[in-house]
């Protein structure tokens, strides 16, 4: 998974203009994306110091965003469908990207 297209799916998916999720501000919504974005790419292996490099932040703002995510979907049964229904969004947007890229190998 590349974090760059989990980002603009994040994005996407939150109705959010893409640098608005890559940016330090405090909006509840922009939080939430940047905070699932950054769950998602440790779940899929990154590490906290790649992920934190990609968003500009310190490796402890990505433990604590992962915290706080982990927290919500421990406690919120409507916060693991949102995050279940973004990771289907991405899951998606990559395999398209994947089709895109494929069909342009493949046409040239």
């Amino acid at each position: 998974m590349k974090l760059k297209i989990l980002a603009e799916a994040a994005a996407e998916f939150y109705q959010l203009p893409d640098l608005r999720v890559k940016q330090k501000i405090d909006k509840s919504k922009a939080k939430k994306a940047r905070h699932n974005c950054q769950w998602i790419a440790r779940d899929a292996g990154y590490s906290h110091s790649i992920i934190a490099w990609f968003w500009g932040m310190d490796r402890t703002s990505i433990y604590y965003a992962c915290r706080m995510v982990e927290g919500r979907i421990d406690t919120d049964p409507s916060e693991r469908r949102e995050l279940k229904e973004l990771l289907e969004f991405v899951r998606n947007r990559l395999t398209k990207t994947r089709q895109l890229s494929a069909a342009r190998k493949a046409s040239s």
